[in-house]
């Protein structure tokens, strides 16, 4: 069987191509990827920081209920189609069901190393996202790009750590950028149990704004 190859410097692959060969797992990369304007990307996220993403969107979700907000969702790594070339699946997505469309509100992606988003920040405008935030875990920073015009974000507010931000469709929420804590966890090896130790993602849900 053959193996697709990331390198894109011969061809680009569409979003049906890359939908064949994911679904059939025929590429030279394992674990989950996205198909950013024809290239094939690894998601590049620890399972430490991917159990912290889980449970986040586990806690903001409950949120919702809670606040009685019917029609809003909040998803880890939902799929985002944004052309015949790229596919996006952001750590986290704020989404809004109505009758007859739905509408992406708030997506964050979360990177442990400093990346050129450039690229990333150009799909997700175009594809209407309301506000994207971008979270670097070392170091910690969070871009946070708003004020969507067509198909480009007008501003950009850069936080550090001990900062609290809230998404703009709901203000409700408020989150803390944290000094990352290293996380131990076991796993099991041909060789027995092993020890490993990660980080954890910089950001926390502080709790509900009240309303005055």
């Amino acid at each position: 069987v053959a193996i697709a190859s990331l390198d894109t410097s011969v061809r680009k692959w569409s979003v049906k191509e890359f939908e064949g060969l994911t679904r059939h797992q025929l590429t030279d990369v394992s674990g989950p990827v996205e198909l950013v304007d024809g290239e094939i990307l690894p998601l590049l996220i620890s399972e430490p920081i991917e159990r912290q993403i889980t449970l986040l969107t586990r806690q903001m979700g409950r949120h919702l209920i809670k606040q009685g907000l019917d029609g809003f969702e909040v998803r880890s790594h939902h799929t985002i189609h944004i052309d015949d070339y790229s596919v996006l699946r952001p750590a986290i997505s704020l989404i809004e069901r109505n009758h007859t469309d739905v509408v992406l509100h708030w997506v964050l992606d979360i990177f442990e190393l400093p990346k050129n988003s450039d690229k990333r920040v150009s799909l997700y405008a175009c594809c209407q996202v309301q506000e994207y935030w971008n979270l670097c875990i070392d170091p910690v920073e969070l871009r946070v790009k708003t004020a969507l015009d067509d198909t480009a974000y007008q501003q950009q507010q850069l936080l550090m750590v001990g900062e609290k931000v809230y998404p703009q469709r709901l203000p409700q929420f408020r989150l803390t950028l944290k000094e990352p804590l290293p996380l131990y966890f076991l796993t099991r090896t041909a060789q027995g149990q092993r020890t490993y130790v990660g980080t954890g993602v910089p950001l926390q849900l502080a709790g509900l704004m009240q309303d005055d």
